[in-house]
């Protein structure tokens, strides 16, 4: 065994990847893209921004007003995991649809009246629905507190609503679009980058360039052919995710069609 012919064999491997763009794309570009989309899917914010709406008018006493969803505010406050925002009705629903709240929580005018009466009294929360996690941990937090709270008189009725999303929804149907995505991007681009690099190794380039197909028509030719292949598993793969894994789905179906179609074009591209 000569080392020498062993380091020439290895050299020529690594020229050969250094100079063929795919190949370097393959190794480095893919894995991190990957890793990206991974870690914004399934990243958890250490702090979530939650508004509180407090309209609670209290109950009069010989000792002035009292307001007992002022403990429910103090005992909310120091949360380590939950960032909390009074704000009026108004905003938290503005907050809610732009995105900067992932929840609200709502105690009605009669708070304090109903629990002085011995009635049940009601918190309302309103959750922005697209986040699992963070509708969790806030359900979480909040029933712990209203527990420790009234842990010895009538339990409250909690009242939860989704923006978008709900109790029926389970992981698939949240991470269900990534995926899509990512199959739709990466396969294809795999699918392209290898189908490109058996046409040379076989020889098919000298012989097409052989012929009067120019640079141009060689490219757009692949590209068509890649795309129609590609659109035919993407197709497969949206229709397999709804009818047959029961996604839940909204809307027009073209409507993602038409992106996942944005990806297959992409990825075609880069693959060639």
């Amino acid at each position: 065994m000569n080392i020498r012919r062993i380091l020439a064999v290895a050299k020529r491997i690594i020229r050969q990847f250094i100079h063929d763009r795919r190949t370097v794309g393959l190794i480095i570009i893919v894995p991190l893209l990957l890793l990206s989309i991974l870690g914004a899917l399934f990243k958890v914010e250490t702090k979530v921004d939650v508004g509180f709406v407090n309209q609670d008018s209290g109950v009069e006493t010989p000792f002035g007003n009292q307001k007992i969803s002022q403990r429910i505010e103090g005992l909310l406050e120091n949360t380590d995991n939950l960032k909390w925002h009074k704000e009026s009705l108004e905003v938290a629903k503005s907050g809610l649809e732009e995105g900067k709240l992932a929840a609200y929580i709502l105690l009605a005018e009669d708070f304090s009246g109903n629990v002085s009466q011995g009635k049940k009294p009601s918190v309302s929360i309103v959750l922005e629905g697209s986040d699992p996690n963070s509708s969790q941990q806030m359900l979480g937090v909040l029933n712990l507190t209203l527990v420790n709270l009234f842990q010895n008189t009538e339990p409250i009725d909690v009242k939860v609503e989704y923006r978008y999303g709900g109790p029926d929804f389970d992981s698939l149907d949240y991470f269900a679009p990534v995926f899509i995505a990512f199959f739709a991007f990466f396969f294809v681009f795999l699918l392209t980058s290898v189908s490109f690099l058996r046409e040379r190794n076989q020889g098919t380039f000298e012989r097409i360039f052989a012929s009067p197909v120019n640079n141009a028509e060689l490219v757009a030719g692949y590209f068509l052919g890649f795309s129609f292949f590609a659109l035919i598993q993407s197709i497969i793969v949206l229709l397999f995710t709804i009818y047959v894994l029961d996604v839940h789905f909204l809307g027009n179906i073209l409507f993602v069609f038409l992106i996942e179609l944005l990806l297959v074009v992409g990825s075609v591209n880069l693959g060639i």
